[in-house]
């Protein structure tokens, strides 16, 4: 699925769907306003950070997703504390909420 910005308002990511909501129509061009963006595989991370989308950057005229790496809060781990607690309950069988 491809994603798009708005270069009017910067919204991203964006749809085709959201495009159509302007009032575009499939068979004409993408309007001016919108840009498709290229995918960026994420980087690798460590244990103690998380990845988020960041405003896509545009390179030689093409609009390139962007990955921005930064720590996990202490609201990240007990997240992934949760998580690991349901898993393991689903693991030996029981039922889980």
């Amino acid at each position: 699925m491809s994603a798009y910005l708005n270069l009017n308002t910067m919204e991203y990511p964006r749809h085709i769907g959201d495009i159509m909501l302007d009032g575009w129509n499939q068979q004409d061009p993408i309007p001016s306003n919108w840009v498709e963006i290229e995918y960026v595989n994420p980087p690798v991370i460590n244990n103690d950070q998380k990845l988020i989308v960041g405003q896509p950057v545009q390179n030689n005229g093409i609009w390139t997703h962007v990955w921005e790496i930064v720590p996990k809060t202490e609201e990240d781990y007990e997240y992934e504390r949760k998580i690991a607690e349901k898993n393991a309950k689903i693991d030996n069988g029981d039922f889980v909420n």
